[in-house]
């Protein structure tokens, strides 16, 4: 035995241990909204199954109350990374806020207007005299207006009660007609007997991306190894749930504690249905599509949403998608 073989097999198995965690980086992710959220799973997920450990993080997973506010905590680097609807970063970008988006979780735009019956809003038409739940600092509620606009409606006649999410309860109490929010949270309503009706925002034209993972400057910068681990148990952890769900939701419901797990089984599967846009399907997981961009940035510019677009290059790079 040489040396330092003896003088490893001198330390104790607890102290190797000890060694191991303080190896680890600690990283955090702020999620963009709470742990109910379509695309949290798997975060949750590459935590319990070790992948974010195999990469050498120690990653904690917060809760996030909106997109705004998500990006503003990776900007001053409060948070490492966090999930934020691309349009909000878009819209800081033309304030100059220093942040990138690195990694596409939910691409296609799955924006939506949720109902139940005997409310069942089918059409932009049904909107009107009605109460919506919404939420300030979302995209679903700022782009009513563009949605209204496309559809031909009044949308001064629709009555929007900003909130925090969930909505889900609320509406199931019967305090409001209807709920912004993405289609892949109907399930949540489904599980407990309601009948859902979904108006996609898409189907009117308002084409936007979803939710993408954002990093600063600084961090592009200074700590571009520590992005690309990230990056890749993330992708990891993202293609379990298309190939294994159900592992990927028995870690989720873990993190849940309850609620209905078939529920959140459909939440998952719906959630890797939009995984991919049409011009993104085939590329690696995570990879985003420059035209998806110039499309959605097009979309933000034309209802009002932005003043000034800008090269490309500024709100996102494929650099550590592998």
């Amino acid at each position: 035995m040489n040396n330092s073989f003896a003088a490893l097999a001198a330390v104790p198995l607890a102290l190797l241990s000890t060694y191991s965690v303080v190896a680890q980086e600690s990283v955090s992710i702020r999620l963009a909204w709470v742990k109910t959220a379509a695309n949290a799973a798997p975060y949750y997920y590459a935590v319990d199954k070790g992948l974010y450990a195999a990469e050498g993080l120690n990653v904690t997973v917060l809760e996030g109350k909106g997109s705004p506010l998500s990006v503003q905590l990776v900007a001053s680097g409060d948070v490492f990374i966090a999930s934020a609807d691309l349009a909000i970063v878009a819209k800081a970008l033309e304030k100059d806020v220093p942040v990138r988006a690195v990694f596409g979780e939910l691409q296609e735009n799955a924006m939506a207007v949720l109902s139940i019956e005997p409310k069942g809003i089918k059409t932009p038409k049904d909107l009107e005299g009605k109460t919506i739940l919404g939420s300030a600092a979302t995209s679903y509620t700022r782009l009513l207006p563009a949605l209204c606009l496309k559809a031909g409606i009044d949308c001064s006649k629709i009555r929007v009660r900003n909130v925090n999410p969930p909505f889900e309860p609320l509406m199931l109490a019967g305090q409001a007609d209807g709920m912004l929010g993405l289609f892949t949270n109907a399930p949540k309503l489904e599980e407990q007997g309601a009948k859902v009706s979904i108006l996609r925002y898409s189907d009117y034209g308002i084409t936007t991306m979803a939710n993408g993972l954002i990093v600063s400057e600084e961090t592009l910068k200074k700590r571009p190894e520590t992005v690309k681990k990230f990056v890749r148990a993330t992708a990891r952890a993202w293609a379990a749930m298309r190939d294994r769900p159900d592992e990927v939701v028995d870690s989720w419901m873990k993190i849940l504690g309850s609620g209905d797990r078939s529920a959140y089984a459909r939440v998952a599967e719906q959630s890797v249905s939009i995984m991919h846009t049409k011009r993104s399907r085939g590329r690696p997981i995570g990879w985003m599509a420059p035209d998806d961009w110039k499309e959605m940035l097009e979309t933000l510019k034309s209802v009002g949403e932005l003043e000034t677009v800008l090269p490309l290059e500024r709100y996102f790079t494929n650099q550590f998608v592998e």
